[in-house]
């Protein structure tokens, strides 16, 4: 059977869209193969380093410690994590001591 040329035309126009339409569902699938391909990355990533973590591979740097003995037997802390070395209380019996050399609120000279 023969077609026309027209109707040729008209068959690969019809099948073009089709086939249009197919790669544009494919982009699609690959676009949210890769986001979820990504997203397991990064699950993988953390299960890895909290693994790495609770086995002790990973040295965390100490902190120093900012406190000092008070003379009521407690110990004196620093009121602010921020500004460890300005404003310290006592554990026991809620003294304070201040160093107005470590304060962020300083007025000029």
């Amino acid at each position: 059977m023969f077609f026309s040329r027209k109707e040729k035309i008209i068959a690969l126009e019809n099948q073009n869209e089709y086939l249009l339409g197919k790669i544009k569902e494919l982009e699609e699938n690959e676009d949210a193969l890769k986001k979820a391909n990504d997203q397991l990355k990064e699950k993988v990533d953390e299960l890895l380093w909290e693994q790495a973590h609770q086995e002790g591979l990973f040295d965390e740097p100490e902190e120093p410690d900012y406190s000092e003995p008070c003379s009521c037997g407690g110990i004196f802390t620093p009121m602010y994590d921020e500004h460890p070395n300005w404003i310290k209380i006592c554990s026991s019996c809620d003294s304070r001591f201040e160093n107005y050399d470590a304060s962020p609120i300083k007025e000029p000279v």
